[in-house]
């Protein structure tokens, strides 16, 4: 009895209008919802190809961590504490500089503006120091930037030394 027009007050023709207006609306309250399905689901797809191609980098950046952290690792494994190793011979020729080798490295620092006590200690530290960064800042070539640097300095006696 409820679905009858005389209950909504309404004649058939009248009834008929407002059914097609609500059917109508209906039908398009759905095309809406699909059309946003649809717009969902070419979202949904972008951020799956978008978390692939996110999920491959991260496998080459984990790929590439772990041979650095094996790299690392057998690094420390060689440069254990005792072990002399990976001392070569140029870092065994720098370390092992006596007091008197290093007077005219220190003497040619100082000329250059560097702070250096006189105690034969302070200048053997201050030379070792020195040549330990050459070594670190040109690897196999540090004596020949030292040479220049001394022969290009003050003085050409300790460049003379270190041969």
């Amino acid at each position: 009895m409820q679905n009858r027009p005389e209950h909504l007050g309404l004649g058939w023709g009248r009834w008929r209008y407002v059914k097609a207006a609500l059917l109508e609306g209906a039908l398009e309250r759905e095309s809406n919802e699909q059309e946003r399905a649809n717009h969902l689901a070419l979202a949904f797809e972008q951020k799956l190809s978008e978390n692939a191609a996110l999920k491959s980098q991260l496998e080459a950046t984990q790929a590439k961590l772990h041979l650095e952290q094996e790299r690392l690792r057998q690094t420390t494994d060689r440069l254990a504490i005792g072990s002399t190793e990976a001392m070569t011979s140029d870092i065994r020729m720098i370390l092992g500089k006596q007091y008197f080798e290093c007077a005219p490295i220190a003497r040619y620092l100082r000329a250059m503006g560097q702070t250096i006590g006189f105690r034969p200690a302070d200048e053997q530290a201050a030379a070792i120091y020195w040549q330990l960064q050459q070594h670190i800042m040109h690897g196999s070539t540090w004596i020949d930037h030292v040479h220049r640097a001394l022969k290009g300095g003050v003085l050409l006696s300790a460049a003379e030394d270190l041969e």
